[in-house]
């Protein structure tokens, strides 16, 4: 942890804490939160952005019932922007998500969510058997449907900001695994062509592909070597730029290296 003390305070910009989009009206749309028994039920939040946001982190919070939770919002350009998506909710490992960049939200944007509850016996969370009828409340046995974010007042600049340094590739990547199984990835960002040697698997078959940071696969193919060093080269020219995970197979262990592709 680094403390900086300073000596102008006004020149600090200040970082904001809110529970953002609540569980009441207007914010809450299809309100109020009640949760009958023996039911999967759903709910929605909205909330327009009225000035600039830089966004740092998001904490969705639910109770036992919840059984999923995720947030997006669409900025005046009608473009649907991913936030969060907890497909499983599990009221013990709830935590914040802090963005490996900041996430500019533009003045005009509208932000979205929907939450389910799972009011249910096959719920193993639900703190009544049998299920009740639970309404929004403090306590544990109530329920809460909030998201909380961590946010700034939008400066120029913002969205390049990194807050996850395993995202700074430098070039070119070394393997981090024992020597046997070491490869080189090269040039590290590329404009074209990116060129993988070394020791990748001791099969003489592999299927690589090709993700974005959203996980989509954006290329993949198979290639074939006869001897314990590869040497593969992948033409990555048509991607758009930024940031990409080359993976292939070795065994039952999945091995990647990530990539940036500049502009």
């Amino acid at each position: 942890m680094n403390l900086v003390f300073v000596q102008n305070p006004s020149n600090v910009r200040q970082i904001k804490t809110s529970w953002y989009l609540t569980d009441s009206a207007p914010i809450l749309v299809d309100g109020p939160l009640v949760i009958p028994p023996n039911e999967l039920t759903t709910f929605h939040q909205q909330r327009t952005v009225n000035q600039d946001l830089s966004l740092v982190s998001i904490c969705p919070h639910m109770h036992g019932l919840g059984k999923s939770y995720k947030v997006w919002f669409e900025n005046p350009q009608g473009d649907s922007i991913p936030l969060i998506n907890i497909p499983h909710w599990d009221f013990h490992w709830q935590k914040y998500y802090t963005f490996q960049q900041i996430q500019k939200i533009p003045a005009g944007s509208v932000l979205y969510s929907e939450g389910v509850y799972d009011n249910t016996t096959d719920n193993h969370d639900n703190p009544n058997n049998p299920p009740i009828t639970v309404s929004k409340g403090t306590a544990t046995d109530d329920e809460m449907f909030l998201c909380l974010m961590i946010y700034a007042d939008y400066q120029v600049g913002d969205e390049d900001i990194v807050m996850d340094s395993s995202i700074l590739v430098t070039t070119p990547v070394h393997s981090p695994l024992k020597e046997a199984n070491a490869f080189t990835l090269f040039p590290n960002p590329t404009n074209g062509k990116i060129h993988l040697q070394g020791r990748l698997s001791a099969n003489n078959k592999l299927q690589f592909q090709i993700r974005n940071p959203l996980g989509q696969v954006v290329y993949q193919a198979v290639r074939e070597n006869n001897s314990v060093e590869w040497n593969e080269i992948f033409d990555v020219k048509t991607l758009d730029a930024g940031l990409y995970f080359l993976e292939w197979w070795d065994g039952d262990e999945r091995r990647s290296v990530e990539f940036v592709k500049g502009i």
